[in-house]
C-alpha cells in the first residue's frame, strides 16, 4: 500500500511540476536583470559536473547539500567534501561542505587574481584589480513518509572587486526542495532562490536574484549479476526554467535542459554529460571511506575547457 500511495504521489508531483515550467515565462516577469551571484551556479562536486549538471533527482550523494538537499534526508553516513576548480584557465574556485543525515554546509570561494589594467592602446597601466566572490550555504532535509523528503537551503553571497570603484555587495536567498524515490525511479524538485534579499551593493543599488525552477528525473539499476555487487548505471534529466528574466535574451527565452548517465564498477565510476552550453565527462576513485571525483566540461563558444577534483572523506 505504501508503494502505490509513493508512485502515485511521485506521479502526481511531476504533473504538477510540468505546468510550473510551461509559466515560468521570462518575458512575464518585468525588466530584466542580469544574474548578480552567477558564482553559486558553478555548483559542488565534481561529480554533478561530468554528468552535466543533471543532479537534482539523484542527490544521493553529498553533493545533494547543493542540488537537492532533500536528498540528505535519506544519508546514512556523514562526509566532509572540498573542491578545485580552474574556471577557463583563468579564475580559481574552492569549496568545502558537510553532508550529514538531514543536515549539509558548505563555504565557496572564487578569485579572478591580479588583472592587469591596459589603456585604450593596449599598453599597461600598472595598475591591477580583481574579483573576489563566496558564499555559505546551510541545509536541512527530513522525509515525512517513506520515499519522501523534503528540505531546504539558505544561501548567503558576498562579492568585492578589489583595487578599482567597484565596490562590495551581499544577499542572501532560500530555496526549498523535494525528493520523490520509488523503486529505481527518482523525481526532484527544487525552486531556486523563491525568496530573496537580492544583493545590496555599498553603492547604494540593490539586485534581485534571479529565480528559477528544476526538476529532474532518474533512474538507479543495479547491473551486477545475483550474489555480486558493485555494477551500477545511473541516468539522470533535469530541465530549469527562469520564473525572472535576465538581461542574457538568449539565457532568458530558453529552457536550459541537462542530461548525464553514469556506470560504476565496483570502486571505479565512468560518467559523460551534455548541456546547453558544455559536453563533459568524469571518472571516480573509491577507496574504502575516500573517494577522489574528476570532471572536464568543454564549452561549445570557444572558451577553454574547465576542470573539477573533488575529495571526499565518508564517515
Amino acid at each position: 500500500m505504501n508503494r502505490r500511495i509513493t508512485l502515485r504521489t511521485a506521479k502526481l508531483l511531476l504533473c504538477l511540476s510540468l505546468p510550473l515550467l510551461l509559466f515560468a515565462n521570462p518575458q512575464a516577469g518585468g525588466r530584466g536583470r542580469t544574474d548578480p551571484a552567477a558564482s553559486f551556479r558553478i555548483g559542488m562536486g565534481a561529480r554533478p559536473a561530468g554528468m552535466g549538471g543533471a543532479f537534482v533527482a539523484l542527490a544521493d550523494d553529498e553533493n545533494a547539500v547543493f542540488y537537492n538537499p532533500a536528498g540528505l534526508a535519506f544519508r546514512e553516513s556523514s562526509a566532509l567534501t572540498s573542491l578545485w576548480s580552474s574556471r577557463f584557465g583563468a579564475l580559481s574556485y574552492g569549496a568545502v561542505g558537510f553532508a550529514g543525515p538531514g543536515l549539509g554546509l558548505e563555504i565557496s570561494l572564487l578569485h579572478s587574481g591580479g588583472i592587469e589594467v591596459v589603456n585604450e592602446f593596449g599598453r599597461p597601466t600598472g595598475e591591477t584589480f580583481g574579483y573576489l566572490s563566496g558564499g555559505g550555504l546551510g541545509a536541512v532535509a527530513l522525509s515525512p513518509l517513506r520515499g519522501i523528503a523534503i528540505g531546504g537551503k539558505l544561501k548567503y553571497y558576498g562579492s568585492a572587486l578589489y583595487g578599482s570603484e567597484g565596490g562590495r555587495g551581499g544577499g542572501w536567498s532560500v530555496s526549498p526542495a523535494l525528493l520523490v524515490k520509488e523503486g529505481p525511479l527518482r523525481f526532484g524538485l527544487s525552486l531556486e532562490e523563491l525568496l530573496n534579499r537580492g544583493i545590496a551593493y555599498s553603492s547604494g543599488e540593490e539586485e534581485l536574484w534571479a529565480r528559477s525552477i528544476r526538476i529532474g528525473l532518474g533512474l538507479k539499476l543495479e547491473l551486477s549479476e545475483k550474489g555480486s555487487t558493485g555494477k551500477e548505471l545511473n541516468l539522470a534529466g533535469d530541465l530549469r526554467a527562469m520564473i525572472d528574466p535576465l538581461a542574457d535574451e538568449q539565457r532568458s527565452v530558453n529552457l536550459d535542459p541537462r542530461l548525464g548517465m553514469e556506470l560504476w564498477f565496483n570502486s571505479i565510476g565512468l560518467r559523460i554529460g551534455l548541456n546547453r552550453r558544455t559536453g563533459s565527462c568524469g571518472a571516480s576513485l573509491r577507496f574504502d571511506e575516500w573517494k577522489v571525483d574528476w570532471s572536464c566540461s568543454a564549452y561549445f563558444r570557444g572558451l577553454p575547457p574547465s576542470q573539477r577534483i573533488s575529495v571526499t572523506l565518508i564517515f
